[in-house]
């Protein structure tokens, strides 16, 4: 799949309910897979959002699920993922009324958002069956409600001001509800683009609860005029979901609600959901923060080996690294990145066959860096025997040298022609001044880099269709093979320290 130019969504504005859409842009997640940028059309208008999907003038609508059934189209669209889990209406009024039900309420004038919309559509199954709900539209309810000419409004908490009083809370009497959600049309048929937009969203909700801090301080850049930002944000985080999916509970509930107010429309239609494809949920792993440290390379190319893998009820190929220095003897962090491919591999075997995973000991890099021959081929001999003891394979770079012609002699000779451009230079001297045991610095990281560029074109024809992982950051990716890579961290989230180099 080509990186898509620009990507079209239609939503009814800039709500700081969508925050989570905002923040994937700010924290670039749709630029992380390949993804172009984001265009908004607001419309103000959810029916209007599904009709230009229908025409097939946006990719994904952001909107009421409930417009996905439009009474306007035969087709309906696809609602693909919860953006807000929650009813998270707050009725408001200009002095205080004290209720033990909503049945009390009957009797009082409510404006509420347009027919169809959840805000009305609840209104209308929890308050009243009777004509006390007057409709406006959103921007104008609270000058609506401040002129006297209803009693109470049912809003966004976004939405409250100082002078408004909250009556009740509408989160409560749901755990789960499918409130707003994409929408894709029945024409959208790039599954690819789709997949890696959910990943995208699913990223940002991720972020929101694992940051809250970090979050909220984005949230509050991003709505720099909104009366109590925090309230607002502490109360909008319970109603985005830990994950981008549609749960059975949110379904359930909603379509109750649905089906009880518009009779006649669900004897015609139902909602439709896009079902998560398992190649998503083995990306969405593979790319998740416990495991990621940075972008991943040419990922059109790891979904389709993914997708291949699984057609053919396969192992997923994997390639990758294991480095030495002058360490002789495994020790705890070894044991603790083998652990750690182990119960990654455990994770896809929830979805799939796991992985084939095969690791390169590279004794020629570490003997090129100047580590001792003998302590160099102890120590990885030593990993090759705990790696097959659990089915991981392993070959020596030293064997793959002789099959592609390299000598160290070819090697050298390369690096003394090397002309490392400024991003390269400043990347692999770093690493050379921390592990090249001789005294010229630049000249080992013209070493490393003859190295690693010399490979790469050997490496992506004999592992054509693997996908590698790099335990680097992508700063060198210049030298890596130009195959489809994820760049991985090692011990944990926050430590990228390779356990070869690690006493």
């Amino acid at each position: 799949m080509k990186t898509k130019k620009k990507i079209i969504i239609c939503q009814f504005g800039k709500l700081a309910l969508y925050f989570p859409l905002y923040l994937a842009i700010r924290k670039d997640f749709f630029k992380k897979y390949g993804l172009g940028d984001i265009i908004f059309k607001n419309t103000y208008n959810d029916s209007l959002t599904f009709k230009i999907l229908m025409q097939q003038k946006a990719d994904f609508g952001l909107s009421d699920p409930i417009f996905s059934i439009s009474e306007e189209y035969d087709k309906k669209g696809e609602i693909i993922g919860t953006l807000v889990k929650k009813a998270p209406f707050i009725l408001v009024g200009k002095k205080k009324i004290n209720i033990n039900s909503l049945s009390e309420l009957v009797n009082y004038r409510i404006v509420t958002y347009s027919q169809f919309t959840t805000n009305y559509t609840i209104a209308k199954y929890f308050i009243s069956e009777k004509n006390n709900l007057i409709e406006f539209k959103y921007n104008e309810i609270i000058d609506i409600l401040k002129k006297d000419k209803v009693d109470l409004a049912l809003i966004l908490p976004e939405q409250l001001n100082n002078e408004l009083i909250k009556i009740f809370d509408f989160q409560k009497l749901f755990s789960r509800f499918l409130f707003t959600g994409f929408t894709i049309s029945p024409f959208q048929k790039d599954n690819d683009l789709v997949s890696l937009f959910k990943l995208s969203i699913n990223d940002s909700l991720k972020f929101i609860h694992g940051n809250k801090k970090e979050a909220l301080e984005i949230f509050q850049k991003e709505f720099p005029n909104l009366i109590r930002s925090e309230e607002v944000f502490n109360n909008y985080i319970n109603c985005w979901p830990n994950e981008f999916l549609v749960t059975k509970d949110e379904f359930t509930n909603a379509l109750k609600v649905w089906k009880s107010v518009y009779q006649e429309l669900f004897k015609k239609k139902n909602p439709s959901f896009l079902i998560p494809k398992i190649e998503q949920a083995i990306l969405s792993l593979l790319c998740s923060k416990k495991y990621s440290r940075d972008y991943p390379c040419k990922l059109d190319k790891i979904i389709n080996i993914i997708k291949d893998s699984l057609k053919n009820n396969r192992q997923i190929p994997f390639i990758g690294f294991w480095g030495a220095s002058d360490k002789v003897k495994l020790t705890e962090p070894d044991f603790k990145l083998i652990e750690r491919l182990s119960n990654l591999n455990d994770g896809i075997k929830k979805y799939s066959s796991g992985l084939d995973i095969t690791f390169i000991l590279s004794d020629e890099h570490a003997i090129m860096n100047g580590f001792n021959r003998n302590n160099v081929r102890q120590y990885l001999g030593q990993i090759n025997r705990k790696l097959s003891e659990i089915n991981i394979k392993s070959v020596w770079l030293s064997d793959l040298w002789r099959k592609w012609g390299i000598t160290p002699e070819v090697i050298m000779k390369k690096a003394k022609n090397v002309k490392l451009n400024r991003v390269d230079k400043k990347s692999l001297l770093v690493q050379s001044k921390k592990y090249y045991q001789h005294q010229d610095k630049l000249f080992g990281a013209k070493v490393y880099y003859a190295m690693r560029s010399h490979e790469s074109s050997y490496l992506k024809r004999e592992y054509s269709n693997h996908i590698f992982f790099s335990y680097s950051s992508s700063e060198i990716k210049s030298i890596l093979p130009k195959a489809p890579i994820l760049f991985f961290n090692t011990l944990s989230r926050d430590i990228n320290e390779t356990p070869w180099f690690l006493k």
